[in-house]
């Protein structure tokens, strides 16, 4: 991964590039895995800068950056208090979304946008995280022991 690259949280600004990510990431990225049927109902169109603020509101956003643009993002749903087979409270949360830019797959944007989330997650006391994922989830993403997916 270039040493360019960096991760910070997502600003106002950001929701443009990061609806093209989002698409591009689908209509192209997903291809190999993907019929065109099934990525044209899950992204026909870029989606507005609205929708996605909507979305986003509830959620921890981060985005990585490099050469100016956003090579992809990772947002974190609110946290859950649940209890644990014990009967102890546990939180936990969830996983939203997890992109990459093509131009930028192979390079360790979802891998590092996922240290940031996982490091973020630890600092909150958050000791379960859940994802509902596609086979396009990175299977190479290193999880601390501590935190469960």
């Amino acid at each position: 991964m270039s040493k360019k690259c960096r991760v910070r949280l997502l600003a106002k600004d950001d929701v443009g590039q990061l609806a093209n990510v989002f698409h591009l990431s689908i209509t192209q990225a997903a291809a190999t895995h993907y019929s065109e049927e099934e990525r044209a109902v899950w992204s026909p169109a870029l989606r507005s800068d609205d929708e996605w603020r909507l979305r986003l509101a509830p959620t921890v956003t981060w985005v990585a950056e490099q050469r100016g643009l956003i090579s992809g993002f990772i947002n974190l749903k609110p946290t859950i208090e649940t209890l644990a087979s014990g009967g102890q409270s546990l939180l936990s949360a969830e996983i939203d979304c997890l992109f990459t830019h093509p131009d930028f797959v192979g390079q360790g944007v979802a891998s590092k946008l996922y240290q940031c989330l996982e490091h973020y997650a630890l600092s909150q006391q958050i000791s379960e995280l859940t994802v509902e994922a596609s086979y396009l989830y990175p299977s190479d993403l290193k999880m601390q022991d501590s935190v469960g997916v």
